[in-house]
C-alpha cells in the first residue's frame, strides 16, 4: 500500500489527513492540506511539553486539550468546531482534522492506522 493509500483510508474518518516523519518530512497528505516541516516537528514536540498550550497546523492555531503517551503517543487539540488528532508510530505522525461531531470515527481512523504502522515497524 502506498502512503497516499493510507490517506484515502484516513479520509473515511477525518476531513483532512497527513502522514509526516517525526523529523517533519511529508510522506503523504490530503489535497490542499499543507503542513510545513516546522509545524509537523512542533506538533510532535507538543506531546512532551505543551499540555494546555497551542499548536499551529496548516496556518490554523489549535488549543491542546489532551496529550497521552500510552498506549500510543497522541495529541488532541481544538479550534471552534474543528478538532485535530495526531498519533505517533515509531517513525511517523498520523494527523487528522475533523469536525467535533465525528470524534469517535476520527479517532478510530487515526489510531487504527497508527497501530497498523507500528505493527509493521513504522
Amino acid at each position: 500500500m502506498s502512503w497516499q493509500d493510507y490517506i484515502t483510508k484516513l479520509e473515511e474518518g477525518v476531513n483532512k489527513a497527513a502522514i509526516h516523519g517525526k523529523d517533519g518530512s511529508k510522506w503523504a497528505a490530503s489535497n490542499g492540506f499543507e503542513i510545513s516541516s516546522t509545524e509537523a516537528q512542533e506538533l510532535y514536540q507538543a506531546l512532551f511539553n505543551n499540555r494546555g498550550g497551542k499548536v499551529n497546523l496548516s496556518g490554523t492555531e489549535y488549543m491542546v486539550v489532551k496529550t497521552e503517551n500510552e498506549p500510543i503517543e497522541k495529541i488532541v487539540a481544538s479550534k471552534g468546531n474543528d478538532r485535530l488528532i495526531m498519533c505517533a508510530s515509531y517513525q511517523a505522525m498520523i494527523i487528522g482534522v475533523y469536525e467535533s461531531k465525528d470524534i469517535r470515527k476520527a479517532h478510530k481512523a487515526v489510531e487504527d492506522i497508527t497501530h497498523y504502522l507500528k505493527g509493521s515497524g513504522y
